[in-house]
């Protein structure tokens, strides 16, 4: 098994708010290994996921990417057990 298609890393979760009480943003980085051209070195791309927490405790993400928390536009992201 190759180490390209086995590996990831990940981070912590960072929550950003203003107050306890107010709307926050959440940011999770995470990066993957990947080939560089020509395939003589291994490289990690990185990614950062930021998602939104509501004033009622719902996580939502940006479903129309306008860069702002619109309660009647972004979903509320569900997780099943």
């Amino acid at each position: 098994m190759s180490i390209l298609t086995s590996n990831a890393s990940g981070s912590g979760v960072t929550l950003a708010s203003q107050s306890s009480q107010d709307e926050a943003t959440i940011f999770q980085a995470f990066f993957q290994p990947y080939r560089s051209p020509g395939g003589s070195a291994t490289m990690w791309k990185g990614f950062l996921h930021a998602l939104w927490l509501d004033t009622f405790g719902n996580i939502r993400e940006d479903t129309d990417s306008d860069k702002a928390l619109v309660y009647d536009r972004d979903t509320i992201i569900r997780f099943k057990r």
